[in-house]
């Protein structure tokens, strides 16, 4: 899916960078851009993205914030407490 979404992007740019058709028909471009943005399922779509992101984001922070701490300890030379 993610890779699918990069070469998609990736092709959007390129056409728009590569054409020679200029600023009307990237306005037009980015105009269907933004009402596919703004439809209804895709911001649905979006935050539910965002929720997941952040839950995961929560789920994990704790154990990856111990883990950069110990790494910061190790890195400088101090003992860890157990």
């Amino acid at each position: 899916m993610k890779t699918r979404l990069a070469f998609i992007v990736g092709a959007g740019v390129g056409y728009v960078l590569g054409t020679r058709a200029g600023r009307e028909r990237f306005e037009e471009l980015a105009g269907r851009v933004e009402v596919i943005w703004l439809h209804p399922r895709v911001q649905r779509g979006v935050r539910g993205a965002q929720a997941a992101a952040q839950e995961a984001a929560g789920r994990h922070l704790p154990h990856l914030a111990a883990r950069v701490v110990r790494a910061a300890r190790e890195a400088v030379g101090l003992e860890l407490p157990r």
